[in-house]
């Protein structure tokens, strides 16, 4: 019945042709009517968390308006982001965590209908947080210590954030490949978590966090 439902997902989002609300409400169908619907959820999420690739040759009828989406993400949307974030923060499995989701969106009080949910499905889906993944442990390390390796990393860090902002570079790769230079040039590990952590501060102000996709890609596998 998984592969059955994972099935059902496909065909909708490899040839239909919508909106992502109105995708997420028949794909919300499919999930809901199965015998495990939070493995139907996960798929969902973990399979077309980026692009679609649709023929489109299926032209499915409307269910919600653009009045409908702007009217629920105005009464729904802090909610659901609220929801997300506690769930998201209590670093379940992944099964774990897709069972809660769905629990919380079927069984929620202030979802009261099926439109609802399917809002609510969707507005989760489009979240840069999703897939979720859980996650280990990761690296502590005391004020001192940060301190000392930001000023031991001082040119590092300044160079770094020269390439990031100097308009003589055009392409994201360029910049990627010379800060991927920078780190390959930092002999501690711990050191290169600092400068990393300095490079995801940049990126979060200046929202530019394409330049840390691209980078992310580059690294050795």
């Amino acid at each position: 019945m998984e592969n059955q439902t994972n099935s059902k997902i496909d065909s909708i989002l490899k040839s239909a042709k919508g909106d992502l609300l109105n995708l997420s409400w028949y794909v919300y169908t499919v999930i809901k009517d199965s015998d495990a619907p939070e493995k139907g959820l996960q798929y969902f999420y973990e399979t077309y968390y980026d692009s679609i690739d649709s023929s489109e040759e299926t032209i499915l009828e409307t269910h919600f308006s653009e009045d409908d989406s702007r009217c629920m993400k105005e009464r729904f949307g802090k909610l659901i982001d609220a929801m997300l974030e506690n769930t998201q923060s209590r670093n379940l499995l992944e099964e774990e965590f897709y069972t809660e989701l769905w629990n919380q969106v079927i069984n929620c009080s202030f979802f009261s209908t099926d439109d609802q949910r399917a809002f609510a499905l969707y507005y989760i889906w489009i979240d840069k947080r999703i897939p979720y993944y859980h996650l280990a442990d990761g690296k502590h390390m005391s004020n001192e210590i940060y301190r000392q390796y930001t000023t031991e990393l001082s040119n590092e860090i300044k160079k770094m954030l020269y390439i990031l902002n100097t308009s003589t570079l055009s392409q994201k790769t360029e910049r990627a490949s010379l800060i991927l230079d920078i780190l390959d040039g930092i002999d501690l590990d711990d050191k290169k978590i600092v400068f990393l952590s300095q490079l995801i501060s940049e990126l979060n102000t200046k929202n530019r966090f394409s330049e840390l996709s691209e980078l992310i890609r580059r690294l050795p596998q």
